[in-house]
């Protein structure tokens, strides 16, 4: 199965995992990646406490696995432009026979290096910025981590979303405050 194929197939899990866990209340949406949509999307869209997650999905079985600027793009696209609903941006991990672990990337719409970093910080793995901009990450199966492995998960879904909860990032303006930055905000239609 090629590399971009099981991508696809852990995001429809994942989605499906998180409506199951969540009896449906949870209801994530598989964007696609950005060759099948006119307009940039990222892998995962999750809504989530009045906010909407989009999420980053990198899966490997190598030893390191490397997500370069080029692979958020679609996401800080997103974090940028979407207004309608308070958007946070992250990325998502999965290594063979390990538990999925998503980070917040938040600083991602401004400044992609400064994210990479951020995440790199927070990150259980052996992980880095490299001088090209990339951030690598080691397998957990190479050292000792706090990453749980898939048998002792409770799957990845609900790694996920545990995660996703867990996050302190949400302290974002409300939808009025959006709206209030746009030019024609409180002029009536006569």
């Amino acid at each position: 199965m090629s590399r971009q194929k099981a991508g696809l197939r852990k995001e429809h899990t994942l989605a499906k995992e998180i409506m199951d866990y969540t009896d449906g209340r949870v209801l994530p949406l598989r964007a696609g990646w950005s060759g099948n949509q006119s307009i940039p999307s990222p892998d995962l869209l999750i809504p989530l406490n009045g906010t909407l997650r989009a999420v980053e999905l990198k899966t490997s079985n190598q030893k390191r696995m490397t997500v370069t600027p080029e692979d958020v793009e679609d996401i800080a696209w997103w974090v940028n432009k979407q207004k309608e609903v308070p958007t946070i941006a992250y990325l998502s991990v999965k290594f063979s026979y390990y538990e999925v672990y998503t980070g917040a990337l938040p600083y991602v719409g401004s400044n992609i290096e400064e994210s990479f970093n951020y995440w790199a910080q927070h990150a259980p793995f052996d992980t880095n910025v490299t001088a090209s901009g990339n951030l690598t990450i080691g397998n957990p199966s190479d050292y000792d981590t706090d990453i749980l492995a898939a048998s002792q998960s409770d799957g990845d879904g609900v790694a996920m979303l545990r995660q996703l909860n867990e996050d302190k990032h949400s302290d974002l303006v409300s939808v009025t405050d959006v709206l209030k930055e746009m030019d024609n905000f409180g002029r009536g239609t006569s």
